[in-house]
C-alpha cells in the first residue's frame, strides 16, 4: 500500500521521535546501569537478595551487590529502573515544559516587596537552627549517601526557613517568596506525619526527632503569617483579585517544587542509586493508591491538589488574622476615646 504524504510525514516524525527518546534513554541508563528493574524488598527474603547489579549491569555472582552487604537502613530506599529510561526521558521533558511554564507565567506577577526582611523572633531562629543542624547531623552520621535525603520536602523547608532566619541582608521580597514555598509544603509535612516512612531511621532518637521536627515545621508558616512575613491574601497594591492570587501562588509553588523534584532530584536519584522523594518508584501510600507506571504523573497531580487546598486554607486563615488585627486596632481606638 502507498501511504499518503500526510501519513508518511506522521510515520517519519514518530520514528524520529522514538529514535530520539531511545538515544536519550541510553544516555540516561549509562548514569547508573547497576540499578535493578524493581526495588528490592524492605526485608531479606532469600538470604541472597540482590540490591545492585554490577557497575556495568553485570548479573554474575561476583559482580552484584547483595543487600546483606549494605549498611543497616540503606536498602529501604534504593533506586531502580521501575520505569524504563525512555519513560523517564519522556516524562522529564514533559514535566520540565509544564513546570517551567508555570514558573515563567507567574514569576513576573509576584509583587516586589521593598527593603530588607525583618528577622524572625529569637524563638523561631533557635528552633530553626536546632532542627536544621540536628537533621544535618543525622544525615551525615548515617549510612553512606544518606546526606542526599536532605532533599526530602520537609528538610528542604527547614533549609528555606534557615535562609529566612540567618541569611545576611535578605531582601523582603526574597524572604516572602521563601515563606510562600515553605507554606505551600505544609500539606506534604502533614502527609509525612499521617503516613510516616521511618524505614531508614535507625540511629538513636532519630524517629522521635523525625516527629518533633515535622510538628515544629507546622509552626513556622503560622508564625510568618501572624508576624507579617507571609501574606496569603491578595496584594492590595496591585488591586489583585482572590482568584488571581490563588492561581498565582499555587502555580508558582507547584512549578518550583515540580522542577526541583521531577527534573533535578530525579536525575540525582538515578545517579546516586537512591529513591529520593520516591522519584524512581512509588511511595508507600494507604491502599497503594499512587502506584503503577503512572505513579509520577499521579504524584505531580496530588502535589498540585495539595498545594491548592493548602492555599485555600491559608487564605481563610489570612482573612481571620486580618479580621482579628482590625478588631484589635478598633478596640484600642475605642479605649482611647473612652
Amino acid at each position: 500500500l502507498i501511504q499518503s504524504p500526510t501519513c508518511l510525514v506522521i510515520t517519519m516524525t514518530s520514528s524520529i521521535g522514538n529514535s530520539f527518546l531511545s538515544f536519550l534513554g541510553v544516555k540516561l541508563f549509562s548514569l547508573n546501569p547497576s540499578l535493578m528493574e524493581e526495588p528490592p524488598a524492605g526485608l531479606e527474603v532469600t538470604g541472597n537478595d540482590i540490591c545492585f547489579f554490577g557497575p556495568n549491569g553485570e548479573r554474575d555472582v561476583d559482580s552484584v551487590t547483595f543487600c546483606r552487604e549494605l549498611p543497616d537502613g540503606k536498602r529501604a530506599l534504593l533506586g531502580s529502573w521501575y520505569l524504563s529510561p525512555e519513560r523517564h526521558v519522556a516524562e522529564g521533558l514533559f514535566f520540565f515544559i509544564l513546570f517551567i511554564g508555570c514558573v515563567m507565567a507567574t514569576y513576573s506577577k509576584l509583587a516586589k516587596r521593598p527593603g530588607l526582611a525583618t528577622p524572625p523572633s529569637l524563638v523561631i531562629r533557635l528552633l530553626t537552627g536546632f532542627c536544621f543542624f540536628t537533621t544535618l547531623a543525622y544525615k551525615i552520621v548515617g549510612y553512606s549517601g544518606k546526606i542526599l535525603f536532605f532533599v526530602m520536602p520537609c528538610n528542604v523547608s527547614w533549609s528555606l526557613a534557615f535562609l529566612v532566619c540567618f541569611y545576611p541582608n535578605l531582601s523582603a521580597h526574597a524572604s516572602h517568596v521563601l515563606c510562600q514555598l515553605i507554606f505551600a509544603s505544609i500539606g506534604l509535612c502533614v502527609l509525612a506525619i499521617a503516613a510516616p516512612d521511618t524505614s531508614d531511621l535507625i540511629l538513636p532518637g532519630e524517629i522521635s526527632f523525625f516527629f518533633f521536627s515535622h510538628y515544629s515545621l507546622l509552626m513556622i508558616p503560622i508564625f510568618h503569617t501572624t508576624s507579617g512575613h507571609l501574606s496569603t491574601l491578595p496584594d492590595s497594591t496591585q488591586n489583585e483579585g482572590w482568584v488571581s492570587c490563588f492561581f498565582k501562588w499555587t502555580l508558582y509553588t507547584t512549578g518550583m517544587t515540580g522542577l526541583f523534584y521531577f527534573c533535578f532530584v530525579t536525575i540525582l536519584s538515578i545517579f546516586s542509586g537512591h529513591n529520593l522523594n520516591y522519584m524512581l518508584s512509588p511511595p508507600p501510600t494507604p491502599g497503594n493508591f499512587i502506584d503503577g507506571p503512572n505513579f509520577r504523573v499521579m504524584s505531580a497531580a496530588c502535589i498540585f491538589i495539595l498545594f491548592a487546598v493548602t492555599r485555600i486554607l491559608g487564605m481563610m486563615i489570612g482573612i481571620m488574622v486580618k479580621f482579628l488585627t482590625q478588631l484589635k486596632v478598633a478596640s484600642k481606638k475605642t479605649s482611647k476615646i473612652a
